[in-house]
């Protein structure tokens, strides 16, 4: 029983990392490909993603512990790879509080202006950002409680908002296809984040254990959970909104891809006007659970990295390094939800793909016995060594 229970605490673990504020972007980036081909490439990057998993676990089985990717780096690839990889880290989880803290703001303006408050979207964002610091200084255990509130409050706010809004979906809606442009390069980098736990997988080996048979059913059932709801929510928003007119993807394309402007269009065209408030706490609790969970684990990195104590000068301090840089770059670019996010995920292909394919290329040639035990043929490594370099190129396209 304690096993199954474990497990089950497991799948939570990845399909909680994984749903978050980012699943927001998925219809705003992949409107113009229409439902089937965003779907398609939705669960091709879904098995990318489970793929380049089951590797990082396998190395956790190869060490018989649970390792971190730049631990594991470090062991393997020397000290100068385990420095880039804790940068990649450190940029990574910038680049997803920028995201937040962006797209949170957008929401909040949204938001009062339905109450005739009318805020600068840059003070919004200090304010905003003031508050978290202060949220996250405070005891990190009571936060943990928060946030799981706010997590399961999002699942069953979402539920009703699906429910609600099936009956406005316009099936001709979805076979709608506006151009593919350069959609598709920054709907592969959204899809891979979107499912990006990868980071979390050495706490993960630390509650079940290394056995990668064990491994490898929570990653596989865990992932097909937010697979399911990324597709009904492109089902449900892809099959309301219009591409053309006004408060469609086109108005939010022109807002420079707003998240305020993209949750205003959904309202706008929900029938139920009673659901207009479900949709905007379920916006609100998406990007305050994902900001809390980043903001959380970074003012942890620096409490540790800069060795402060847990006092209120330290905690201070940690939130300073925590939080300024990220609102600077708000400051100057309001509407970067998107383009952080992409860059997100270039990192984190970095980090989920390319390093550990890098590790277990090392680790044919150091211990040939102990490769063969776990690993597949190494063109398998090579061909995801390719996919992680295409992921992060297309980043930055």
């Amino acid at each position: 029983m304690s096993n199954i229970n474990s497990m089950i605490g497991a799948m939570l673990i990845v399909a909680g990392t994984s749903i978050g504020a980012g699943m927001l972007a998925l219809p705003i980036s992949t409107y113009s490909m229409g439902f089937l081909p965003s779907t398609i490439l939705m669960i091709v990057m879904w098995c990318i993603a489970l793929y380049s998993s089951l590797i990082i676990a396998k190395i956790n089985a190869y060490f018989g512990k649970a390792i971190s990717i730049p631990l594991a780096a470090k062991k393997i690839l020397g000290k100068k790879i385990e420095v880039i990889a804790s940068i990649a880290m450190l940029i990574m989880l910038y680049s997803l509080l920028v995201a937040y803290i962006s797209g949170g703001a957008s929401i909040v303006r949204e938001e009062l202006q339905k109450i005739e408050i009318y805020l600068p979207n840059k003070l919004i964002s200090i304010l905003l950002t003031l508050i978290l610091a202060l949220i996250v200084s405070y005891k990190i255990r009571a936060v943990d409680y928060v946030n799981r509130l706010m997590f399961l409050g999002k699942l069953i706010v979402f539920a009703v908002v699906i429910v609600f809004l099936a009956d406005d979906i316009n099936i001709s809606y979805l076979s709608n296809i506006g151009g593919y442009s350069s959609s598709v390069f920054s709907a592969v980098v959204l899809f891979f984040t979107a499912f990006g736990f990868h980071l979390s997988i050495h706490a993960i080996v630390c509650y079940v254990g290394t056995s990668y048979a064990l491994l490898r059913r929570v990653f596989i059932l865990g992932t097909l959970v937010p697979l399911l709801i990324y597709i009904v929510w492109q089902a449900t928003t892809l099959g309301i909104i219009p591409l053309i007119g006004d408060n469609s993807f086109s108005s939010v394309s022109d807002s420079g891809c707003s998240l305020g402007t993209f949750i205003k269009a959904l309202k706008y065209h929900a029938g139920n006007v009673s659901l207009v408030p479900f949709v905007s706490w379920f916006s609100l609790l998406a990007i305050l659970t994902s900001l809390l969970g980043v903001a959380i684990g970074l003012f942890e990195y620096f409490i540790e990295l800069k060795k402060y104590s847990h006092n209120f000068q330290g905690r201070i301090k940690a939130s300073l390094w925590t939080f300024i840089l990220p609102l600077i770059l708000v400051l100057i670019s309001p509407n970067i939800f998107i383009k952080a996010l992409t860059i997100a995920g270039a990192f984190l292909s970095f980090l989920a793909i390319i390093i550990p394919a890098l590790i277990v290329l090392k680790l044919a040639k150091i211990d040939k016995q102990g490769y063969r035990k776990l690993f597949a043929s190494r063109l398998h490594i090579f061909a995801m060594l390719f996919i992680g370099v295409v992921i992060v190129v297309m980043s930055f396209l």
